[in-house]
């Protein structure tokens, strides 16, 4: 039900003549050592609502079940809500038995948008693994954007895997 904009205000303004063209591409480099170097571009051509081109790049690493990055977007729109650069960083890691993955994000508005000129959000994800076919996790992320003055969600999920084939839980 949640994709009714009778229930969701988030489509009344979403045209149902609106259609989009996505055109991009990313370049990945793996540097040695566990590092890639990764750049980005798209283009967003809408029929009804404004256009938009994004770029940029992210530095990544991996290395024993670690993975860490930090990455820069730069997005040029018609509409204010669509020109910002984009800082972002995550982190992930096995802890035990558990496994653990955090990011950021920023978004440096070039104008006011609701009185506000930035954006910054945070999430933690945990998961644990019981078995090959059942995995429990948790999700938080909390942000303060020109939208909402204090932004909070929860998930929480379970994930089970059946074979057909063995008509049995987990994958081989």
């Amino acid at each position: 039900h949640y994709f009714q904009a009778v229930r969701n205000s988030a489509f009344e303004e979403v045209s149902a003549e609106e259609q989009l063209d996505r055109i991009g591409g990313q370049l990945r480099i793996e540097i040695g050592g566990g590092l890639s170097l990764t750049g980005d571009y798209a283009s967003y051509a809408y029929d009804l609502a404004e256009s938009a081109q994004a770029y940029g790049g992210s530095l990544d690493w991996s290395g024993n079940g670690i993975t860490a990055g930090a990455g820069y977007l730069q997005m040029h729109g018609d509409a204010p809500e669509d020109r910002y650069q984009q800082f972002r960083g995550y982190g992930t890691a096995p802890l035990g038995p558990v496994a653990l993955a955090a990011g950021v994000e920023y978004l440096a508005y070039d104008e006011q948008i609701n009185g506000e000129d930035s954006a910054i959000t945070g999430t933690l994800t945990l998961g644990y693994t019981l078995s090959k076919a059942l995995e429990f996790s948790a999700s938080a992320e909390y942000g303060v954007t020109p939208e909402m003055e204090h932004e909070a969600g929860f998930l929480l999920a379970v994930t089970w895997r059946y074979d057909a084939a063995t008509k049995r839980g987990g994958t081989p």
